[in-house]
């Protein structure tokens, strides 16, 4: 009987941001692999491997889409990644993602300003360097917005 061969976590990530790399492929394949990636890279040792794969790139990219469920996904993917990671915080800080993390905050859509500030408080939590880019960029004045009362009138 011949042994079936279950794919390690390196070749399944490695799947997944070929997908992601692949620019033919359809909104829902797209998503489908970032959701992948969002499983996948759980464990701390397999998000420490996503920018060694070419996946945080790949991933980074997917913030810049005109598709709102491919940005919210993304930006999900990179909170999961760096939650207590200093390792991927520092990717993420090096490549300049911090400023967009947090425009993304400030989004008409309440699911990507929450997956936005997800991964901005992933990037930022028990790291300096995150939150001095943090505070550079206007992240207090931020903060003091979400917490302002809105009053409805009726």
């Amino acid at each position: 009987m011949e042994k079936l061969k279950m794919p390690s976590d390196a070749e399944l990530m490695k799947i997944a941001i070929a997908d992601l790399n692949n620019l033919s492929l359809s909104v829902e394949d797209r998503h489908r692999a970032l959701h992948e990636l969002l499983v996948l890279v759980e464990p701390i040792d397999n998000a420490n491997d996503l920018n060694k794969l070419g996946g945080l790139i790949a991933v980074v990219g997917e913030l810049y889409r005109v598709e709102e469920e491919l940005r919210t996904t993304a930006a999900w993917v990179l909170g999961k990644a760096s939650q207590n990671n200093p390792v991927v915080q520092k990717q993420i800080l090096e490549l300049g993602v911090l400023p967009k993390l947090m425009r993304m905050v400030k989004s008409s859509c309440s699911e990507e300003a929450v997956k936005g500030l997800y991964a901005v408080s992933a990037v930022i939590r028990n790291n300096p360097d995150g939150q001095a880019v943090f505070n550079i960029e206007g992240g207090a004045l931020m903060l003091q917005v979400l917490c302002k009362p809105i009053f409805v009138l009726s």
